[in-house]
């Protein structure tokens, strides 16, 4: 659901571009270029700079945690009271709901049963799962990026030798 969410968005971005180039009436910027028009020739070095000369202006956004749990709070929260509104459920039992359902754990002891509001509440996991989905994946990206950074520094001999170190500590213990 999550992929198809990113190529739905990459899409809408592609048919958005082109046309803004058509509005432009197919206008070039003077400092683009085609991709089937670039040859990088030369060793490694001239690829290198290549690389970092294109890649100097790129920017880099970092999402603060902070935001993406308000995010996924305040949705949990505004969601639930939805729920426990459409349902006449307790806030507790919504949010209980909400979040099995979210997670497709989905135990069953709680299904919605007002039939005029079943789209809507199933309008709100979806949204849900695509959110929750999405949160855990820029978390999970940017702890993965902080343990490949975290790994590569360490010398693989010094921490050989310190598991090695414990592993006898360990048996002598046992």
């Amino acid at each position: 659901m999550n992929r198809t969410y990113t190529e739905f968005l990459k899409y809408k971005y592609q048919v958005w571009r082109r046309f803004r180039r058509w509005r432009k009436k197919g206008r070039i910027r003077s400092n683009s270029v085609k991709i089937g028009e670039v040859i990088i020739a030369g060793g490694e070095d001239e690829v290198a700079e290549f690389i970092w000369t294109h890649l100097e202006n790129t920017q880099f956004v970092e999402i603060p945690f902070l935001l993406i749990y308000t995010l996924l709070l305040s949705y949990a929260m505004a969601a639930s009271y939805a729920i426990s509104w459409m349902e006449g459920w307790t806030i507790f039992d919504a949010f209980y709901f909400l979040i099995s359902s979210v997670l497709t754990i989905g135990f069953g002891d709680l299904v919605p049963v007002n039939d005029k509001f079943v789209l809507v509440t199933l309008l709100i996991v979806l949204i849900g799962l695509v959110l929750t989905t999405t949160c855990v994946d820029i978390v999970g990206a940017y702890y993965i990026d902080k343990l490949h950074f975290f790994g590569r520094r360490l010398d693989s001999e010094v921490s050989f030798g310190r598991l090695t170190g414990i592993k006898n500590m360990c048996s002598k213990i046992i």
